[in-house]
């Protein structure tokens, strides 16, 4: 007896949620039903807040869905870029199942059933995942845009902020802004200056911790952050 597998995915985009997920389920459901593809096994794999840039082998849900499809299997999926956005993965995976006999089953394009070892079908199939890694790459650019704008107009991108600035929040634009830190900034000064003799990294961190100035989180100020002002300031040298 052949086996069915269901699969779904959503990203960890704010705009997707465990909602696109049972859609995409009760989606692939109305289609099993209505093809008559219930078979005696029924898997469903869910691979909830990932990337379709994580090859399927890596996701939880992918991995086990091509250790256990076996020949004959059916596979059902909304759509292709819920199994794929990485079209050289969608390729080797397709190319497994063509070996398998296995058939795939892509419920939001009129139900259409992708044979990849006939040679158009194998077509459609690169077509649609070519497609589903141009739009991860449109919405890659978009995001980098946007935050290469964000950070050109003072804003925070969240996350530690680097050494010499700090976060504030600015009531005007509700909006968070990076701003020097006057304390570390001064520890800068210090650093760079002691760099110009012959202080190691570690006494500079000793010097600093005896003029007041210590690490984010309370200790001793730390030789890896005196290194790293040090880094930074020979990147930003001419070569």
């Amino acid at each position: 007896m052949t086996n069915l597998h269901i699969y779904g995915r959503y990203s960890d985009r704010p705009a997707e949620s465990m909602a696109d997920m049972k859609s995409q389920i009760d989606r692939c459901d109305r289609y099993v039903e209505m093809r008559s593809l219930e078979h005696q096994y029924q898997h469903v794999y869910k691979d909830p807040a990932i990337s379709g840039g994580t090859l399927l082998r890596s996701r939880h849900g992918g991995s086990k869905l091509i250790s256990r499809t076996r020949k004959g299997d059916h596979i059902v999926a909304a759509n292709l870029s819920r199994l794929f956005r990485d079209a050289s993965d969608a390729i080797v995976t397709a190319k497994l199942w063509m070996k398998k006999g296995v058939t795939l089953h892509l419920a939001d394009q009129g139900g259409t059933s992708i044979d990849a070892s006939t040679p158009m079908g194998f077509r459609m199939f690169c077509f649609l995942a070519g497609d589903a890694e141009a739009y991860r790459m449109e919405v890659s650019k978009y995001t980098s845009d946007g935050m290469l704008k964000r950070q050109a107009n003072g804003e925070s991108m969240g996350g530690q902020p680097p050494f010499g600035k700090q976060r504030v929040h600015d009531p005007i634009t509700d909006k968070y802004l990076l701003v020097d830190d006057p304390a570390e900034v001064k520890a800068i000064r210090i650093i760079l200056d002691l760099a110009k003799g012959d202080h190691s990294v570690r006494a500079i961190a000793r010097i600093l911790t005896d003029l007041g100035h210590y690490s984010r989180t309370g200790g001793d100020f730390r030789h890896q952050t005196v290194q790293m002002v040090i880094n930074e300031k020979k990147a930003d040298e001419p070569s």
